[in-house]
């Protein structure tokens, strides 16, 4: 099948959506003809009508309003393909006003609030996790974790509580900084070439804690590193709605503090080293008492089923699905 996957193409994505791009473009790529059209260069537009594409998927992000009206001017350069638009991060309820005048032919989503808002536009949604790299990011051994503590300059004796994104407020990262100290080391790894809020920053510098802001090619290491992650985000506009880190961190089998946020309560259940807060207080309290005992982790095993050979499979069924011929008839399409 002939797949023109438009988006933000990089070779060593920094940031959400375009490492969804990039894993799911690189999977895909595997069983279908995938044409990867960059949004961001008009000159590389009429790719899409050159290569008569079965589907044009769209990974745009944040999903706003300008989210759609690309998709409906994409949509139009080659107008027999059905068209797709993963949104990511929705910009909700904004946004579904205006679904109804340039809905795609599906919506893919990642929360069930999604979905049902979507739904309720009258856009045809279907809800699809990502993805995460379960050869890439793998647990590693006692003895490994002290290597790279040496090689990153991180205490040995220390408990380092990990969080990997923007260094902004909107992402509540402020709230890590009263977990620094008494035997615990916070680590914040920044998005590159991103600003961060020299504010906060300083901050927690200030704290003890440790920010780091540069790219890292092996991601994974800094993730082996660490005894636990913590995922502080509430505002939605400041994430995707399953975010990579918290997969990456429980693909290496880290115990993991995190929030409600967005799709994560769709596809995981709490336990066996996944915890879920609902305040501040509990965030702080809950991530203390992991560093005073051990508990029995198992949160690899969750994300099994989520590597990204198994999307791109998903993702290749539903291209198939959408091209039917009795597709434009079909109640509703089965969802992940």
């Amino acid at each position: 099948m002939r797949v023109c996957l438009v988006g933000h193409h990089l070779q060593s994505p920094y940031e959400g959506v375009r490492s969804v791009t990039y894993y799911l473009g690189k999977e895909l790529a595997k069983h279908h003809v995938v044409v990867k059209v960059c949004i961001d260069d008009i000159s590389e537009w009429p790719k899409v009508a050159y290569h008569r594409p079965h589907i044009i998927h769209l990974l745009l992000g944040p999903a706003s309003v300008w989210s759609f009206v690309a998709t409906k001017i994409i949509s139009n350069l080659y107008r027999p393909a059905k068209t797709i638009l993963s949104a990511l991060q929705p910009r909700l309820p904004h946004v579904t006003r205006w679904a109804r005048l340039l809905k795609p032919d599906l919506v893919v989503v990642q929360s069930r609030d999604a979905e049902r808002s979507f739904s309720a536009a009258g856009c045809k949604a279907v809800l699809i996790p990502n993805g995460v790299d379960l050869h890439k990011y793998t647990p590693i051994s006692p003895k490994r974790k002290q290597q790279l503590r040496c090689k990153y300059g991180i205490p040995s004796d220390k408990f380092v509580i990990l969080h990997v994104g923007s260094i902004k407020r909107g992402r509540n990262v402020t709230i890590l900084g009263p977990l620094q100290g008494r035997g615990r080391q916070v680590l914040l790894v920044g998005r590159p070439g991103e600003a961060a809020d020299t504010e906060i920053l300083e901050s927690l510098r200030k704290l003890g804690c440790k920010v780091w802001t540069r790219y890292f090619t092996a991601l994974e290491e800094i993730y082996g590193l660490s005894d636990c992650y913590v995922f502080p985000c509430t505002s939605r506009h400041n994430s995707i709605d399953l975010p990579l880190s918290v997969l990456e961190a429980m693909s290496c089998n880290l115990p993991v503090v995190t929030t409600r946020f967005g799709g994560l309560p769709d596809f995981f259940t709490e336990g066996e080293g996944l915890i879920y807060v609902e305040d501040e207080e509990s965030l702080l309290e809950r991530t203390a008492a992991m560093s005073r005992g051990a508990e029995p982790v198992a949160t690899r095993q969750k994300v099994l089923a989520y590597s990204w050979q198994r999307i791109a499979e998903r993702f290749g069924e539903l291209y198939e699905e959408l091209t039917l011929p009795s597709y434009s008839s079909a109640v509703g399409i089965q969802s992940t």
